[in-house]
């Protein structure tokens, strides 16, 4: 029994080592030990990439508003139209005002599509192609009611507008109150200009009749 025993003894001492010998008993190297650090620092200290992605998605965001700003001012300054070329389109509209005027054929005078030269257009003038020839047309039918007695139809059909109905809406939409209102307030100081005029010329024929009795 003794015996049997030994041997188990021999048996389990000689089986014991085994574990022991298929361990590696070579220190660990560098790169093991990198990632082990690396492994142990990701988990001590996780990065915040939600917010590492919000900034550069808020860099983007800000290049491309001032690329955009950038180019939207570069072309607003190339659409401005030359000197040259504004008063070709100012001759045209004041010697036009009496008829149809095209955004079209104003277009065709600068070399510029109808969206292009619209823009163009009111860079220039402040004001768009429509509402200018409407003003300018305004304008006109003052200067002919201040100067001449002819009927507001008259005034209406020579400064491009389909009626005298017409005519009175678009000069109240302008000046606040009807052709015909503005004519009256003004006929009275013209009378007193004519007047006026007319003295200065009685006093001038009577001054050179004078000097032509006496002889001079």
């Amino acid at each position: 029994m003794q015996e049997n025993v030994s041997r188990d003894d021999r048996s389990a001492s000689f089986i014991s080592p085994g574990p022991l010998l298929g361990r590696s008993s070579q220190p660990p190297r560098d790169d093991d030990l990198a990632l082990q650090a690396e492994s142990s620092s990701r988990s001590a200290a996780p990065i915040d990439t939600e917010g590492a992605t919000l900034a550069q998605l808020r860099a983007v965001v800000m290049e491309l508003y001032k690329a955009v700003s950038s180019a939207l001012e570069g072309e607003r300054e190339s659409a401005r139209q030359a000197p040259c070329q504004i008063r070709r389109v100012k001759t045209h509209i004041e010697a036009n005002l009496d008829a149809t005027i095209r955004v079209k054929e104003l277009a065709e005078l600068v070399r510029l599509s109808s969206f292009h030269f619209c823009r163009a257009f009111r860079d220039s003038f402040g004001d768009s192609p429509h509402g200018y020839v409407m003003r300018r047309r305004v304008e006109r039918a003052q200067g002919l009611m201040l100067t001449t007695d002819v009927s507001l139809g008259q005034i209406a059909a020579e400064c491009g507008l389909a009626d005298q109905a017409h005519f009175n809406k678009l000069f109240r939409r302008f000046v606040g109150e009807s052709p015909g209102m503005w004519r009256r307030a003004r006929a009275g100081k013209r009378c007193a200009g004519r007047s006026e005029q007319s003295q200065i010329q009685d006093v001038s024929r009577g001054a050179a009749a004078v000097l032509t009795n006496s002889g001079c």
